[in-house]
């Protein structure tokens, strides 16, 4: 039998002069501790 754990997807759009800033503000406030967390993609068009 599998587990399947909670969890919380967050997407933002924003300039990329704000990339740095966004990511840093994710880590300080979204972090559980759990098992999963610290996955961030940063993608540019």
């Amino acid at each position: 039998m599998v587990d399947f754990l909670p969890k919380v997807k967050l997407e933002v759009v924003v300039p990329d002069e704000l990339v740095d800033q966004c990511i840093e503000a994710i880590v300080e406030t979204a972090q559980t501790g759990k098992i999963g967390d610290g996955k961030i993609f940063c993608l540019s068009r």
